[in-house]
């Protein structure tokens, strides 16, 4: 079977790239449409430590550039959040948030967000 695979280009900016793929074959027609959209956030200039340790965790300790280095396993255990978390000026008051947290046996847990407005960008 011979398939024909055509990438168009829709749009190029610096800000956002668009690209439709259509993959077409004899007997069957499949449509897969990619839309990927670059945009440039300031939130990964000079951003803080404690902040970027939440995204990525660099393979010598030294590279966290935190007082205190945390574990593999730790960094595993963070919350999920991005750089929009803490351009809206929220954050954990408490270090040790888990991503996984344990009820008692009524299914009640506390989380706490501080909000302390958004940062000025």
């Amino acid at each position: 079977m011979k398939s024909i695979n055509k990438i168009k280009v829709l749009q190029y900016d610096l800000l956002s790239v668009r690209l439709v793929c259509l993959f077409a074959s004899i007997t069957n027609f499949y449509f897969v449409v990619f839309f990927f959209r670059y945009e440039y956030d300031d939130h990964y200039f000079l951003t803080d430590p404690r902040e970027f340790i939440y995204e990525f965790f660099p393979l010598q300790p030294e590279w966290q550039l935190l007082k205190t280095p945390i574990s593999l396993q730790n960094f595993e255990e963070l919350p999920f959040v991005r750089s929009l978390f803490f351009r809206y000026g929220l954050y954990f008051p408490d270090a040790h948030t888990k991503a996984v947290m344990y009820t008692d046996a009524t299914g009640n847990d506390n989380l706490s967000i501080m909000y302390s407005g958004p940062q000025k960008s």
